[in-house]
C-alpha cells in the first residue's frame, strides 16, 4: 500500500505481511515524514468517527489488496540515511 492509500499525503510504498505491521509502519512512516499528521491522529480518539471509517476503509483496502501486487507509480520507502546516501552519490 502507499501512504496516500492509508490517508497520507504522499506515494512512498508501505509493504507488511500483515494488517497489524502494515499499521505500525504507516505510523512510522508518518512520524518521520509527516510528523504534525501523525500528532493529529494519535490525539484522536480511536473511537471518534473518522477513525472508526479510517479503519474500515484499512481493513477493506487491505482485504482487497492482491499479496504479490507490486506498487505501480509508487515511490520506494527508504531509511533517511539510504536516501541521503543516494543524493551524495547522485551528485
Amino acid at each position: 500500500m502507499t501512504c496516500a492509500e492509508m490517508g497520507g499525503p504522499c506515494d512512498t510504498a508501505i509493504t507488511a505481511d500483515t494488517q497489524d505491521e502494515m499499521m505500525s509502519k504507516g505510523m512510522a512512516h508518518m512520524e518521520e515524514v509527516h510528523p504534525e499528521m501523525a500528532a493529529d491522529i494519535k490525539a484522536m480518539p480511536h473511537d471518534d468517527p473518522k477513525m472508526v471509517e479510517w479503519n474500515q476503509k484499512f481493513q477493506a483496502d487491505w482485504a482487497s489488496k492482491p499479496e504479490d501486487a507490486p506498487e505501480e507509480d509508487a515511490a520506494p520507502m527508504t531509511a533517511p540515511e539510504e536516501a541521503h546516501e543516494e543524493e551524495e552519490m547522485a551528485s
